[in-house]
This record gives C-alpha cells, sequence and structure tokens, in this order.
C-alpha cells in the first residue's frame, strides 16, 4: 500500500490521540521506531495491524476509526489534486470520474502482490451516487470518510447507505453517497 496512506495514517492519529498513542500502537504493531516514505510502498497488513491496535488502543470500532482518517485525509487530497479537477464540477460529478484518478495514483503508487480496488460508479439520482466496489483489502470505510471529506470542499453533507457490504459477507460493496446542499442561515 502506498506510504501516504502510512503516512496520513501516522499523522490522523497523532493529531487526534496524541503522539503517545502512536507510540503505544507501533510498539503493539511490531513497528515501533519505523517511519513511512510518501514515495514508498508497504504491506498493507502492517496498516491494518496498526489501526486494529488503535481500535484496542482507543476502543472504537475499526471501521469507525478508518472512516475518520478518511475524513482526515479529505482536505489534503483535495490540495493535492484540485488542480486538475474541473472547476465546474460538483462533488456528484467528482465521484463519478473517481476512478480515473485512482487508476492513475494506483498505478504509480502501490507495487509488489496488492491488488488495486475496483470501482464501478453510477449516478442513480440528482443528487446520489453509487459506487460497487471490491478489494481484498476491505477498506470501504476509508472511501466513505474521503467522500464525506471532500463534501465539506463543495460544501455538501454526505449521508451514506450500504445496501451491499463485503463485511457483511457480499460479493462487493455497494455504497449510495446522498448529496445534501448545506443551507446557510440567515442572520438577524
Amino acid at each position: 500500500m502506498q506510504g501516504f496512506v502510512f503516512c496520513e495514517f501516522q499523522e490522523y492519529v497523532q493529531r487526534t490521540f496524541g503522539p503517545e498513542t502512536w507510540d503505544q500502537i507501533a510498539e503493539r504493531a511490531g513497528v515501533k521506531g519505523k517511519s513511512y516514505s510518501l514515495f514508498s510502498s508497504y504491506p498493507t497488513p502492517e496498516l491494518e495491524g496498526l489501526i486494529q491496535q488503535l481500535s484496542e488502543v482507543v476502543r472504537k470500532p475499526y471501521q469507525e476509526l478508518l472512516e475518520e482518517c478518511g475524513m482526515y485525509i479529505a482536505p489534503k487530497l483535495w490540495r493535492i489534486s484540485k488542480r486538475m479537477i474541473p472547476s465546474k464540477w460538483t462533488l456528484a460529478d467528482l465521484i463519478m470520474n473517481i476512478t480515473g484518478f485512482t487508476d492513475h495514483i494506483l498505478a504509480h503508487a502501490i507495487s509488489g502482490t496488492d491488488v488495486p480496488p475496483t470501482m464501478r460508479c453510477e449516478k442513480t439520482g440528482p443528487d446520489e451516487v453509487t459506487i460497487h466496489y471490491y478489494s481484498p483489502r476491505k477498506m470501504c470505510a476509508m472511501g466513505k470518510g474521503i467522500v464525506r471529506g471532500m463534501g465539506r470542499q463543495y460544501g455538501v453533507d454526505v449521508t451514506v447507505t450500504e445496501p451491499q457490504c463485503m463485511l457483511r459477507g457480499d460479493p462487493e460493496c455497494e455504497i449510495v453517497f446522498h448529496m445534501h446542499k448545506k443551507v446557510a442561515v440567515a442572520s438577524e
């Protein structure tokens, strides 16, 4: 898995739970003192181990932490990629075109035996996009968090339903993103 994700996860843990929590989970996961580089690849099970240790230490569900991490990463992804995103695009347009971005990034960032996720996107309503996602890593919660975080860049609240989920034994995740424009409250 790409080093960017490891670096961002470490930053998320340190800023959210404190540097001592990072040290604790790194030791428990057997990677104490290891540093990560943005431009290197690391074994996916290593990240999964760190997330599992964080879940046990802070007593929060694994999937909830993964989604929070995705929301944390979203603003940085926005800053990195916004010059490639047409200004006329809505959040729905971004989601519909996400596979092009991820295919480009993953082709350069993932090596070894990791298999990139497969995604198929479809517009299923005026303010609704569905992603059919499959990955042996089953990290769809991070993707949900990233989309919800990107919604903030567009001034959109995003709610998520998941009629199918690999974690429930389904062959793929079917993730439905519902986008709701935030309404500004008029001052009196």
